[in-house]
């Protein structure tokens, strides 16, 4: 079975409140005013899902502790507590999850000018990538293998593995495990349990790193650097030039916007950037 725990620190990526924000605000301040062919709200459809997923800052679960059960021993009351804590952080990385995707779908609705079922149009979106290939969002690769590495043993690498033994067209990977994971999110018939092992042994940041938090948390973060990838690729041909505060004041612009989505997610950038940045580590 896999690990329960699973510890991933990256310090180079911003955390997901402030990636959520970022795309956000690329949405709001600069795809609205340099896209004169798409309506501004459609722009806004896609930038309010971010903007409520970024706003999510804690979900408090009921636990049957409220029931008052007086016959529960310690141990018992010990474990309802810490398993309340633990669905709690599990409804917020899927919640996030559900949301980040929910802007996934809106977007491709903007590139590919169509409402065609999820998989249909993906096929359009690999095409769509396939204009330049070369640009892909820093260490996308890399959270795309962590986050296959948290499913293995899981409905959603199964899938995975079965849908890359039968197509041939295997570019840009990341598009079709997305799609995946979001189906067994979503529409799968099997609910695995959420507590795998004894947690009393858990301290609290432990929660942040068991296999059942983290996966939906990675998901996420492969989501937003879809959605960056495909912003990428849709303004490569743009004339128009932004910075790293996301502005569109042609004296203050000096990077293609493409470049810009490219290390949107990057912690570097974070000094340079005028944008308000969330004390949790969420």
């Amino acid at each position: 079975m896999m690990s329960t725990r699973h510890h991933h620190d990256d310090d180079t990526q911003v955390n997901l409140s402030v990636h959520f924000t970022r795309i956000y605000r690329f949405l709001s301040l600069v795809a609205a005013f340099f896209d004169p062919d798409t309506p501004m709200d459609l722009w806004k459809q896609v930038a309010e899902s971010l903007r409520l997923a970024a706003s999510i800052e804690k979900i408090e679960v009921m636990s049957d502790l409220l029931f008052g059960n007086s016959v529960w021993n310690k141990d018992a009351l010990d474990f309802e507590s810490r398993r309340g804590e633990l669905t709690s952080l599990y409804i917020l990385e899927t919640t996030r999850f559900v949301w980040a995707w929910i802007a996934y779908e809106e977007l491709i609705k903007i590139v590919n000018e169509s409402d065609e079922p999820t998989r249909k149009a993906s096929k359009k979106i690999i095409k769509f990538l396939m204009k330049d290939e070369s640009l892909i969002p820093t260490g996308l690769a890399h959270n795309f293998q962590h986050a296959a590495v948290l499913a293995t043993e899981t409905e959603i690498m199964e899938r995975y593995n079965n849908f890359t033994e039968n197509n041939a067209n295997k570019l840009f990977s990341h598009v079709h495990f997305c799609r995946i994971a979001r189906n067994c999110f979503l529409h799968s018939h099997k609910v695995d349990l959420l507590l795998g092992s004894d947690i009393r042994e858990y301290s609290e940041k432990d929660f942040f790193s068991n296999k059942y938090i983290a996966l939906p948390r990675a998901l996420t973060r492969l989501v937003l650097l879809t959605i960056q990838h495909i912003l990428a690729v849709y303004y490569k041909d743009s004339k128009h030039m932004t910075n790293l505060y996301l502005t569109i004041d042609e004296d203050e612009a000096d990077l293609p916007i493409s470049d810009v989505l490219l290390v949107l997610h990057q912690e570097e950038a974070t000094h340079q950037m005028r944008l308000p940045i969330p004390s949790r580590d969420n």
